[in-house]
C-alpha cells in the first residue's frame, strides 16, 4: 500500500502523527508495532515487540494482501549507515504493493533517512530537527523538495518552544508553529 518516514527531533510531534494520522484512521487493520519506548499502549490489536528487530522484521507478515500496519518506531535500528540495510527491512519497502502494507518509518533526524530507500517511499512527514543545514543539503542534493522542506520547516519553527510536562506553549507563535510540518508526496 503505502510507505511512510516520519521525521522530527524529540516532542515535535512524530508519534502523535502516526497514532492519529495513521493508526486511528487505519484502525480495522492489525497492528505491528517496534515500540522500544511503549508509546502505543493504547492499540489494543497490535503485537508489539521492545527489543528483538529481527524477531520483528520475521513476524510481521509480508505476503500479497497482509494488510496491517507496521510502525518501525527508531527506524535508524532497521537500517545501516554504510548502506547494508537487512534484507528484511527491504523486503517490507520494496513488496507495499503487493502485501498493502502500510510501513511507517519513525526517525529523530533527516540525517539518519537512507536516500536509497527515498525511491520506495510515498510520503515523507517532516518536522524540525537538529539536523546541520549545509549536510542535508549536500545529502540530499537529489531532492530539492525534501531540502526545500527542511529549511521551510526549520524556518518556521525557529524559536518555538512547548513545555511537554506542563503541556503548554512559550507564545501564540510557537503554539502555532511548534508542531508545524511538511508533508512531501514521491
Amino acid at each position: 500500500m503505502k510507505n511512510f518516514v516520519v521525521i522530527a527531533e524529540q516532542d515535535r510531534g512524530k508519534t502523535f502523527f502516526v497514532k492519529n494520522e495513521i493508526l486511528k484512521r487505519f484502525s480495522k487493520r492489525k497492528n505491528f508495532i517496534y515500540d522500544i519506548n511503549m508509546e502505543y499502549n493504547e492499540f489494543k490489536n497490535e503485537i508489539r515487540f521492545i527489543s528483538d528487530k529481527d524477531q520483528f522484521l520475521n513476524d510481521v507478515p509480508c505476503n500479497t494482501n497482509s494488510n496491517v500496519n507496521v510502525i518501525f518506531e527508531e527506524a535508524s535500528a532497521f537500517f545501516s549507515k554504510n548502506g547494508s540495510t537487512a534484507k528484511g527491512t527491504i523486503k517490507h519497502i520494496c513488496r507495499r504493493f503487493h502485501t498493502k502494507n502500510i510501513n511507517v518509518f519513525v526517525f529523530h533526524a533527516l540525517d539518519q533517512v537512507p536516500t536509497d530507500i527515498l525511491y520506495y517511499i510515498d510520503f515523507i512527514v517532516l518536522f524540525k530537527t537538529k539536523d546541520n543545514k549545509e549536510k542535508i543539503e549536500s545529502t540530499f542534493k537529489a531532492f530539492p523538495n525534501i531540502i526545500e522542506a527542511f529549511n521551510d520547516v526549520q524556518e518556521k519553527t525557529k524559536n518555538t518552544f512547548f513545555d511537554r510536562f506542563k503541556k503548554s506553549y512559550a507564545d501564540d507563535y510557537s503554539k502555532q508553529f511548534f508542531h508545524y510540518k511538511r508533508i512531501i508526496s514521491n
